[in-house]
């Protein structure tokens, strides 16, 4: 593998989070998510909501996942206060009852970064850049790791 196919996701990560870090508070309130939530109680958190598109959108609802509610995004810290990302404020994460979610940054070119909230862990944030087949599969076995021991047939 080339050392540019190495080094490109993870330079686009660092600039992303670069940008976060040097963004002034007024800026970083006014990025909108969207939770979908599930049956389930899972929820998933797509940010910014203006670059969320059609087959995003599709694939959510197939799996069972319906809009729940949108608003600005809160920095916020994972359960353990190591790593941090945009989501849903914590106020919205207990009102609705989800205790586990899965969040999705739609960047350019309906490319993807995502990460997990779970109480039990730290929040996970790979720096990986996916496209919506690899968030798919990742997504499918994610769910079933919030499932524990009773995991669903692949949808």
């Amino acid at each position: 593998m080339t050392t540019r196919k190495l080094f490109t996701p993870l330079i686009a990560a660092a600039l992303f989070f670069c940008s976060i870090l040097f963004t002034p508070q007024s800026d970083a309130l006014a990025m909108d998510y969207q939770l979908y939530k599930n049956p389930e109680e899972f929820g998933i958190v797509v940010f910014p909501k203006e670059n969320t598109y059609p087959e995003l959108e599709e694939y959510l609802n197939s799996i069972n996942f319906k809009p729940l509610v949108s608003g600005k995004a809160a920095m916020r810290y994972g359960p353990r206060e190591e790593n941090e990302t945009f989501m849903m404020p914590l106020e919205v994460q207990q009102e609705h009852g989800i205790k586990m979610f899965i969040i999705i940054q739609v960047l350019e070119n309906q490319n993807i970064l995502i990460g997990v909230y779970h109480p039990d862990w730290e929040l996970t944030l790979p720096s990986t850049i996916f496209n919506l087949d690899a968030v798919k599969e990742r997504i499918f076995k994610t769910l079933n790791v919030f499932r524990g021991p009773n995991p669903m047939k692949k949808m």
